[in-house]
């Protein structure tokens, strides 16, 4: 007589996963909300990525707390910008790559990246520099406003041991291509609008697509000089600026009193560097693009 051996539907389960293939999750812990803007679309659903610097929270006045000690300790790989706007987390991350040989990829020295040089007024000079292991110090550290240097930065991670699909770094290497070539389409009817900003953070972004900057307002916290908003006021006027960027800290109200009886319509638009963490970096650049164009029409 036959006898037929019952499996339990658990055990069955069971018996099925000890033969699946084992999926190594990832944890990428990154200094600043861009660089995980950038990582998401080359991770999988296992993969976590800690960002250090808290959303809305300055990068200038931050200091590493010991519960990011602890997650820096448990990274698979570390990535930083490496040019000023994230120092804090320059030696806890050299020193975890010291003691672990963790992977630590410096943002700013990725082969294909370009620098701006920043001038004395925090603006930035015309001519870029191409990253080796170069000096950073006299560069402006807002790189991953430059899509050219978000599809680098990709092209370096996805050499690591990181499992990153061939098929997903393709498709979004294209996708930030095709981006790049819209938001010049897009931007081309007001690149001669002339302009002022608060924060000079997003020179990548104004060079890459020709926009008209015509400088810094440089409001600071203890009060403007009366002899400072006459000279804006006097740009505002020469300059015909049609817009002013603020930063989120600065209330519209204290922009406005910048153009005293000025007559004309001047648009206020509030930007973030950090972007947007939750947003992948095809997303945050069409919303900036959007609030340019806004602004400036």
């Amino acid at each position: 007589m036959l006898k037929f051996l019952i499996i339990p539907s658990l055990s069955f389960s069971v018996f099925i996963m000890l033969f699946l293939p084992v999926v190594n999750a990832a944890t990428i812990v990154v200094s600043i909300p861009p660089l995980a803007s950038a990582l998401k679309p080359l991770l999988s659903e296992n993969d976590k990525i800690v960002v250090l610097l808290p959303a809305n929270q300055s990068p200038h006045h931050f200091s590493l707390k010991p519960s990011h000690l602890i997650e820096i300790a448990k990274a698979d790989l570390l990535i930083s910008v490496g040019v000023g706007v994230d120092d804090w987390a320059g030696k806890a991350f050299a020193n975890q790559q010291l003691r672990n040989k963790t992977p630590h990829i410096i943002f700013a020295q990725v082969e294909g990246v370009t620098l701006l040089s920043r001038s004395k007024k925090g603006g930035s000079h015309s001519h870029h520099h191409h990253a080796h292991n170069h000096g950073t110090a006299n560069y402006d550290p807002h790189l991953w406003l430059d899509l050219d240097n978000i599809k680098a930065l990709l092209e370096t991670v996805s050499k690591t041991d990181l499992a990153v699909s061939k098929e997903k770094l393709a498709n979004e290497l294209k996708k930030l291509s095709q981006l790049d070539e819209e938001n010049k389409r897009i931007l081309e009817p007001v690149q001669q609008v002339a302009f002022l900003i608060e924060h000079p953070a997003f020179n990548y972004f104004e060079k890459k697509y020709q926009l008209n900057n015509v400088g810094s307002i440089e409001l600071n916290e203890s009060g403007t000089s009366l002899k400072h908003m006459m000279k804006l006021q006097q740009k505002i006027e020469t300059e015909n600026v049609r817009c002013i960027f603020k930063s989120a800290h600065t209330s519209s109200k204290k922009v406005a009193t910048l153009l005293g009886s000025n007559n004309r319509a001047i648009n206020i638009e509030t930007l973030n560097p950090m972007g947007d963490e939750s947003l992948v970096t095809a997303q945050v650049f069409s919303n900036l693009v959007q609030q340019y164009l806004r602004c400036l029409q």
